[in-house]
């Protein structure tokens, strides 16, 4: 299998393409598979990569996520050069993604025991995202919008942003951004929900920053067909923080 990874989606949606089943079903067995032989690469970039996305991409496959605690333990407890920190760094917070317990006391010692304190952080930030990655993985592989039409890497996005958690519904955006994704159905369900939501008057940076990005989201990739309903915000949002940020957008992507 060749697979050129560029932008973080590139993966996911190559591996997911092919997860429909005749059952309507998405297989996360045939997913694991793939990135177990990504994992055991021989290329380094390819291998960061893989334990990058597996700490969000819904996958809880043991065998994938031993094979990182074991180079982690192996590894993450002593002094490491830069290009070992940052891999290893990943690792430790990939570990949040299986959602596993039987991970924790590994972690715990990192917290406790490694030699730099950016892994000891990364520990820590592992152990208090698990039992989050725990329902952000049951979001994720819900496969109630599966069907014949919506290929499965969608139907992923899809169930992310339409969960109630703020910070998935972000990384989904995030991640639809790096990507370029244009997809209709996931372009159609960010509009809907900016005018479902945009006349909230929320303080919570976090909801400010979701809707901003969803803006900015429809704006670059989905165009002009989109540019009404981020108008909308700009004029009629009762926040004015929202407002301020979302005229950028429009004033940024007139630049362009």
């Amino acid at each position: 299998m060749c697979v050129s990874i560029v932008r973080p989606l590139s993966l996911v949606c190559l591996l997911l393409l092919s997860a429909l089943t005749s059952a309507g079903t998405i297989d996360r067995t045939a997913d694991a598979d793939q990135y177990l032989r990504l994992l055991q690469s021989d290329r380094d970039y390819v291998r960061l990569q893989v334990i990058k996305e597996l700490g969000w991409v819904g996958i809880t496959d043991p065998r994938l996520f031993d094979l990182v605690a074991d180079r982690v333990e192996a590894e993450a407890f002593g002094r490491l050069d830069e290009a070992r920190l940052s891999v290893m760094y990943w690792g430790v917070l990939a570990l949040a993604g299986s959602g596993a317990e039987e991970y924790v006391p590994l972690l715990n010692r990192l917290v406790e025991d490694a030699a730099q304190s950016e892994i000891k952080a990364a520990a820590a930030q592992a152990i208090a995202h698990m039992p989050v990655a725990r329902q952000w993985n049951l979001i994720i592989n819900d496969d109630s919008r599966v069907n014949s039409v919506i290929p499965p890497f969608i139907v992923m996005f899809l169930n992310m942003l339409n969960a109630d958690d703020l910070a998935l519904k972000k990384l989904a955006l995030e991640q639809i951004q790096l990507e370029g994704l244009s997809n209709q159905y996931v372009l159609d369900d960010i509009a809907g929900q900016i005018r479902s939501n945009y006349s909230n008057n929320s303080t919570e940076e976090i909801w400010v920053e979701t809707v901003t990005l969803a803006c900015r989201v429809l704006i670059e990739i989905g165009g002009s067909g989109y540019v009404d309903v981020v108008k909308a915000v700009a004029r009629k949002s009762p926040n004015a923080e929202l407002r301020h940020a979302v005229k950028k957008v429009l004033r940024d992507s007139s630049k362009k």
